[in-house]
């Protein structure tokens, strides 16, 4: 019979504090989230606590700096949700790459179709003349 890892981490003395610690973390990192705008959320964490100062590690230098901009109206929102944050550390983990984003394809309906290929045909070579034929005409 197998056991949930958090009933097997809660029975052994050495790895309950562990336990609790990723238990803290995750918690901050909820209310932390919450109180973050929504565009910076996936790009900085909760890296640690120490005394009552959370440490959020940001993938790049823009992040810190609103991040740190922002750390007062944070660490008050957080307080208010029963976290005891009087302060944010904001530092620089640059992260491993990420994987690219799907890129999707469009599709031009006919109309659209005939419209730039009478535009393309009744232009002469140009820039714009050779993008619209790339369009016109996508790569496998």
């Amino acid at each position: 019979m197998t056991q949930p890892i958090k009933n097997l981490l809660n029975n052994q003395p050495e790895l309950r504090a562990l336990l609790q610690k990723t238990a803290q973390l995750d918690q901050l990192q909820r209310t932390f989230a919450a109180a973050l705008p929504a565009p910076l959320r996936p790009y900085c964490h909760v890296s640690g606590y120490r005394f009552t100062t959370l440490l959020v590690a940001c993938d790049n230098t823009t992040v810190a700096a609103k991040l740190r901009q922002l750390g007062p109206e944070i660490s008050l929102s957080m307080q208010s949700k029963g976290q005891k944050v009087n302060g944010i550390h904001a530092r620089v983990q640059v992260q491993t790459a990420r994987p690219p984003a799907q890129v999707r394809t469009r599709h031009l309906s006919p109309c659209a179709q005939q419209a730039l290929r009478q535009l393309h045909d009744s232009m002469h070579d140009c820039p714009l003349k050779s993008a619209l034929h790339r369009i016109l005409m996508p790569q496998p």
